[in-house]
């Protein structure tokens, strides 16, 4: 079976999330990219708080940011 993408692990989680769960997830992400210690631990936060956004535009029409990693 092929890897999951980053984001992929995350749609069935964020699925059955109520838009309150996915903004608190999506805050706890965006402190983690900000503030994390290892560079791989802040690309995971990254990549996780991407998906979750994209998640919450398909889900509730709150637009997601255009993001770059090396830029907050």
């Amino acid at each position: 079976m092929a890897k999951k993408s980053a984001g992929g692990r995350f749609v069935d989680e964020a699925s059955e999330m109520t838009l309150d769960d996915l903004n608190k997830e999506i805050a706890r992400l965006r402190f983690g990219w900000e503030t994390g210690g290892s560079s791989q631990g802040r690309r995971s936060f990254f990549k996780a708080l991407v998906a979750f956004e994209k998640i919450r535009e398909e889900r509730f029409s709150i637009e997601a940011p255009i993001r770059r990693y090396n830029r907050k």
